[in-house]
């Protein structure tokens, strides 16, 4: 596979986590339609127009504040409010969008439909559909909107992978080798034994700092022998002699 390849391809194998934490080991799937983004139709609690902009009152979303979206507005009454725009999400509840004439107050309430770019718990993603198979029940079943996910792992919810580390066990995430090589999977043998090296110099250095932290002067008492006498009583034991001999002479 190539190593600049970050996102699949139509007809491409993939991973497929049908919940997270998988409660099941992953299936594979086939990549059968790359989507514009997650669809979502949201139905408006109000809708107000002011100034040639109308504030579209919605359930509340996780997609980043100030995305702008070609947004669908259908089912309100009166139906000048209908139409496509160029929507704004001016906060977790609110859509904006231009309209040049006032249709009035807004006795219907309809739905504003886009295409997110982001999963429901905000996490920024590309979507599939999918067509996954399960060779133990020897069913092929259809999947469609699902994020894809490089590097990290969605919270709760279905998504997909690139087929880069063994399949895991049901229940269990990948080891902490498996996560290594899949970080890895695009470097040379020089630049991993780089990243090896910058790994134990990271950690050397949050050794020191926690022995630092904790008052440790850095001395190694350890280090020396265990049988020689104190400093202070090497000192006394010269003076004795000393003094010994010089009285023997006189």
């Amino acid at each position: 596979m190539p190593r600049s390849l970050t996102n699949p391809l139509t007809g491409q194998i993939v991973w497929y986590y049908a919940a997270s934490p998988p409660a099941a080991a992953p299936q594979a799937a086939m990549v059968v339609a790359s989507l514009t983004g997650r669809p979502v139709s949201l139905t408006a609690s109000a809708m107000t127009w002011a100034n040639g902009v109308v504030t579209a009152t919605v359930p509340s979303q996780n997609d980043r504040i100030g995305t702008i979206y070609p947004i669908t507005v259908a089912g309100v009454t009166p139906a000048g409010y209908n139409g496509s725009y160029q929507g704004t999400l001016t906060g977790p509840t609110t859509i904006t969008f231009p309209l040049a004439t006032n249709p009035g107050p807004v006795t219907v309430q309809g739905t504003v439909a886009y295409n997110s770019g982001y999963t429901a718990a905000g996490i920024p993603a590309q979507f599939y559909n999918l067509t996954v198979f399960d060779p133990s029940a020897g069913t092929v079943a259809a999947q469609n909107a699902v994020p894809f996910l490089y590097g990290i792992r969605q919270a709760s919810g279905a998504w997909c992978t690139m087929m880069r580390v063994n399949e895991n066990l049901p229940g269990a995430w990948p080891t902490q080798l498996e996560a290594l090589q899949y970080a890895e999977h695009g470097l040379t043998p020089d630049q991993k034994t780089q990243a090896g090296l910058m790994r134990v110099a990271e950690a050397q250095a949050a050794a020191q700092a926690a022995a630092a932290g904790n008052g440790n002067p850095g001395t190694h008492a350890e280090d020396e022998d265990p049988d020689a006498e104190p400093p202070h009583s090497r000192s006394t034991t010269r003076t004795t002699t000393r003094t010994t001999t010089r009285s023997t002479h006189r």
